[in-house]
């Protein structure tokens, strides 16, 4: 499949207008230090034993159309991609019983919805500039500030704490070998965060992937 994730072709830098991509994708970068500090040691390849792993899996690499499985194979949900007669490409979520959850339209500015998370909005309202980096995103789930950072080839997702100066961090994607892996805490998943993470991801990558080449 041969299309183009126009949101993330913006990047992770903030042109003057927000509205209009960039031309220039994301690339890897070890210029800069992590915004929240020195991240643990193996954080990019192996998960802690209680963290959960989760896999994109598709037939040509594009995760704008695949599954996301979990241990054995077990499969948690679907991520479709079609054209639409007359319209923009549209990227549905379903769960495993086939009900959707979320929706991306992709518009010049896209559109995302999260059923009973998020009304249909632009996508720069709900994902937006983090001022302290600019290799970061923040996003609002159920009222609680996270922010999405990128060092090196992984992006880290942390929750900002009203109560504690340190980020508790809750997930990471990234790329083994051949594999797109989500990693997060079982935690994370109990705040409700796994499936609008997914839905976010979709805007914060190359759709074949974390890193552009």
């Amino acid at each position: 499949m041969d299309r183009v994730n126009p949101f993330a072709q913006a990047g992770w830098y903030n042109p003057p207008n927000q509205l209009i991509p960039s031309q220039r994708t994301w690339t890897p970068s070890s210029s800069h230090s992590p915004t929240f500090g020195a991240l643990p040691h193996g954080t990019t390849t192996e998960p802690s034993p209680e963290w959960v792993r989760l896999t994109f899996v598709s037939a040509d690499g594009d995760i704008l159309d695949c599954s996301v499985v979990g241990s054995g194979n077990q499969t948690f949900y679907e991520i479709s991609t079609e054209d639409q007669p007359n319209a923009s490409m549209v990227t549905t979520f379903a769960k495993l019983n086939g009900t959707h959850f979320a929706r991306i339209e992709w518009e010049r500015v896209p559109l995302v919805e999260i059923n009973g998370l998020l009304h249909k909005q632009r996508a720069n309202e709900w994902i937006t500039p983090f001022t302290e980096s600019r290799h970061a995103r923040k996003m609002v789930i159920n009222h609680k500030e996270y922010v999405w950072e990128r060092h090196r080839d992984t992006i880290y997702l942390y929750r900002i704490s009203e109560t504690c100066d340190s980020p508790e961090l809750c997930a990471k994607f990234y790329r083994k070998r051949e594999n797109l892996l989500f990693d997060i805490t079982p935690k994370a998943i109990q705040l409700g965060i796994l499936e609008p993470a997914i839905v976010a991801l979709m805007f914060l990558t190359d759709h074949h992937g974390v890193v552009s080449s």
